[in-house]
C-alpha cells in the first residue's frame, strides 16, 4: 500500500484510493499529485469564478444592446414572433390594446398575451392587463368575481 502526499492539503493518503490515475503517453499508469478532495475543490472554485464572470459578461452584452434589438430577440425566442409578425398583430388590433382598446403609452410597447398551455399568441395588451389576467389564472370565473366585488364596493 503506497502513500503519497497531496501537494495542496499536505496530507498523506493511499495512492490508489485518494488520487486519480491517468495513462501516460508511454503506456504506464500515472497518478495526479493532488487528491480527489483538493481536485474537486479546485475545480469548483474555478467553475464558480468562470461561471460568474461569463454571466456578468453576458449581462453586460445584453444590456449594452439596443433596446429594440433586445425586444426583437425576446419576442422571437419566447413566442416565435418576428418584427413583422408583431407589427401585423398590432395592425389587426388597430394599434390598440385588445382589452381596453386604448393605444400604448408613449415609449412603451404592448406586451404579448398568450396561452401558457398551448403557447398560442392571443393578442397584445398593456402590461398591467397581461399581469391581471395572468394572476387570475386566465379564469373567467375569477374575473367575474373581481368585477362583482368592484361593483358592490363601489369604485
Amino acid at each position: 500500500m503506497e502513500l503519497r502526499v497531496c501537494r495542496l492539503c499536505k496530507e498523506r493518503k493511499i495512492l490508489e484510493k485518494a488520487f486519480r490515475s491517468f495513462k501516460k503517453k508511454n503506456g504506464f499508469l500515472g497518478y495526479r499529485y493532488i487528491c480527489y478532495e483538493c481536485e474537486l475543490n479546485t475545480n469548483l472554485q474555478h467553475y464558480h469564478a468562470t461561471a460568474l464572470s461569463l454571466l456578468a459578461e453576458a449581462r453586460k452584452r445584453w444590456h449594452s444592446k439596443d433596446p429594440v434589438a433586445r425586444s426583437v430577440q425576446r419576442l422571437k425566442g419566447l413566442y416565435g414572433l418576428g418584427p413583422s409578425d408583431y407589427d401585423a398583430l398590432l395592425r389587426r388590433q388597430s394599434g390598440v390594446c385588445a382589452l381596453c382598446q386604448r393605444p400604448p403609452h408613449p415609449n412603451k410597447r404592448l406586451v404579448v398575451y398568450h396561452d401558457h398551455i398551448t403557447e398560442e399568441v392571443r393578442g397584445l395588451l398593456h402590461s398591467q392587463y397581461n399581469v391581471l389576467l395572468g394572476m387570475a389564472g386566465d379564469d373567467p370565473a375569477i374575473l367575474e368575481l373581481a368585477k362583482k366585488y368592484l361593483l358592490e364596493r363601489g369604485r
